[in-house]
């Protein structure tokens, strides 16, 4: 079991929060509240209380966790907040179980009436990060040792606030496209054997990325993909594969975008071809060993 990445624990724990809290006819911001004593649920970690001083009325309240100090002006648009409020990322998440990141956390509520000592309850908040989990199952096990994995062309920023929020079924639709593009494929996330969560097989709970929009085939290669490396048949020469972020039925493909609060599973089941040389060619390669299965969801409540 992989002990040096972070757990379920580590991934929800929220400790701070923000409450911008935004008139519910006019969209314009009101306030900023915010509360450092949070509570978890002893019987579901899952669900957080916490308690901050609001003003009376009816509002719609935005909440944000694990980031520092938001300073807006009242007066301004939920979407002049939007375009404000942008996460970067350029590098490795630290997903180190002995003191790994706090992963910044999104959610909103609309038309909640505040009044004297008012309880609002089931906000659902929604981590900002995708997570991609990779493994080798099956008879896989037998002629593939993985060493390497490459992640290529996330998006640099992000935006907190999601413009694509289901807010009946609690899940983002789509990407929100803050203009920033997509790092290039020279500052790639490379995670080494050491890395691996376990020996061989798989990498779990590290890797942590933006929330990405996914262009598609029209503009490969350079679109959201992997690039593993590894031994096949217990050769010693590296054998290096890309992986796309698709599902193909009956030879019509489907890209997915990275979204947040999304875990995407890879699951390496077979060794149909020789792969690549280099990670290089394998990333330029226009074949793409497809193994996603559909990805999953998950929500922090808080009240």
């Amino acid at each position: 079991s992989a002990t040096r990445s972070m757990n379920e624990t580590q991934e929800q724990t929220i400790r701070q929060i923000q409450v911008l809290v935004f008139d519910a006819v006019q969209h314009t911001l009101v306030a900023v509240r915010r509360s450092q004593i949070i509570i978890d649920d002893p019987s579901n970690k899952r669900i957080k209380t916490f308690q901050v001083m609001l003003p009376r009325g009816t509002f719609n309240l935005m909440l944000i966790a694990n980031m520092p100090s938001i300073e807006l002006d009242p007066g301004i648009t939920k979407d002049e907040v939007l375009r404000s409020l942008v996460f970067q990322q350029t590098e490795k998440w630290n997903a180190n179980s002995t003191n790994p990141a706090l992963i910044p956390f999104w959610g909103e509520s609309k038309d909640c009436t505040v009044q004297e000592n008012t309880v609002i309850s089931g906000i659902p908040m929604l981590r900002i990060l995708s997570r991609i989990d990779i493994s080798v199952v099956g008879s896989a096990q037998l002629e593939f040792e993985l060493k390497t994995v490459s992640l290529y062309h996330w998006q640099k920023d992000m935006c907190l606030i999601s413009e694509h929020y289901d807010e009946i079924k609690g899940v983002v639709t789509k990407a929100t496209e803050s203009g920033s593009g997509l790092i290039s494929e020279s500052e790639a996330m490379r995670y080494l054997e050491g890395d691996l969560t376990t020996p061989d097989e798989a990498i779990e709970a590290m890797i942590y990325v933006n929330e990405t929009p996914n262009p598609g085939v029209s503009s490969f290669p350079e679109m959201p993909c992997l690039v593993v490396g590894g031994k096949v048949d217990g050769n010693d020469q590296m054998r290096y594969y890309r992986i796309d972020f698709k599902l193909t039925v009956n030879e019509s493909a489907t890209y997915y975008d990275l979204l947040r609060n999304h875990r995407y599973r890879i699951q390496i089941t077979d060794i149909i071809t020789n792969g690549s040389d280099s990670e290089d060619e394998a990333y330029l390669s226009a074949f793409s060993y497809t193994p996603l299965t559909l990805p999953t969801h998950s929500i922090v409540s808080v009240s």
